[in-house]
């Protein structure tokens, strides 16, 4: 087995609670894999156009089988995009990686 971290806001870019999504997330997680542990943390970054972010996110991690990293990435993918994100910040066993995820809509 390996492990597996999703990074996810709390927030969106407007403030608004994204509650709703993190429960959707935390089904589609346990169903797709049995369970996971989550957390609360903070991130910090300068974007590319040299905007500071500062923002509370949660934290997921999953034990799983290397053949289900991609069932992971698509769940990763999905939850960013109704979170609004433009990226996502994943760590799959060890390897740490920005997923782009284009333009908000």
């Amino acid at each position: 087995m390996i492990v597996c971290r999703l990074h996810l806001p709390t927030h969106d870019n407007d403030k608004n609670n994204l509650l709703y999504m993190h429960l959707a997330l935390e089904d589609a997680l346990g169903a797709a894999f049995g369970g996971f542990t989550s957390w609360e943390a903070y991130g910090h970054w300068r974007g590319d156009d040299g905007r500071v972010y500062n923002e509370p996110v949660r934290v997921y991690e999953v034990a799983m089988d290397k053949t289900a990293i991609v069932d992971f990435e698509n769940i990763a993918k999905l939850y960013g995009r109704m979170a609004g994100q433009r990226a996502v910040f994943l760590i799959v066993d060890g390897c740490a990686s920005i997923i782009n995820l284009g333009e908000k809509e």
